[in-house]
């Protein structure tokens, strides 16, 4: 088993599955869901060149992109739905000098640069399949061209962890503000599947 450093900073995780800690789940005890209790029509993603297997709802979308991201997407409520929920996950190779606490500030410095008029909402210290974590939940609005932002308010819940020869895996859970809610309670199903491969 690899040994990670685990940081949710808002979006998470590894190992499959034992408690989480993580919120939403129709009133679920987080603490004790397990992969037995995941629908038994998730659909099972597993990729070797992108390092990760994962389970996620059957009407979910899948893309994988050629920057590195794995891309799963809540199906479109209607012809006027122009932006999808998704959760994106995507592994990267860090510098070989950085640290935990750099990879923590690193973090930080990439939501500040992506968001404007950003607001905390939660850091919390999690247990992601037996790991410590930190997870962040914030809002704002996205940046979209230097001087430019989207109208609409987003929240996210993003999480990050550093492993083995300073890899790093970043999981991301993007939403409308309010539509948050609607979708946390599966995305925190499949962060709960969740499990890095070689």
């Amino acid at each position: 088993m690899k040994k990670l450093i685990i940081c949710i900073i808002a979006i998470t995780p590894f190992f499959i599955f034992a408690g989480c800690g993580l919120e939403g789940d129709s009133g679920e005890n987080e603490t004790s869901l397990s992969v037995r209790q995941l629908p038994a029509e998730y659909k099972a993603y597993k990729s070797r060149g992108y390092g990760f297997k994962i389970l996620y709802p059957p009407d979910w979308s899948v893309e994988e992109r050629e920057s590195g991201i794995v891309s799963f997407s809540s199906p479109r409520e209607g012809p006027y739905d122009d932006f999808a929920e998704a959760l994106l996950i995507r592994l990267e190779q860090l510098p070989a000098f950085m640290n935990k606490q750099d990879f923590l500030d690193y973090n930080l410095e990439r939501i500040n640069s992506e968001i404007e008029d950003i607001e905390i909402i939660e850091i919390s210290d999690v247990t992601v399949a037996s790991i410590k974590a930190q997870k962040i939940i914030y809002q704002g609005r996205v940046i979209t061209l230097p001087g430019e932002t989207q109208d609409r308010l987003h929240q996210w819940m993003r999480i990050a962890g550093m492993f083995d020869d300073n890899q790093a895996f970043f999981m991301h859970y993007q939403a409308d503000l309010d539509k948050y809610g609607q979708y946390i309670g599966p995305v925190n199903k499949m962060i709960r599947s969740f499990e890095l491969i070689d």
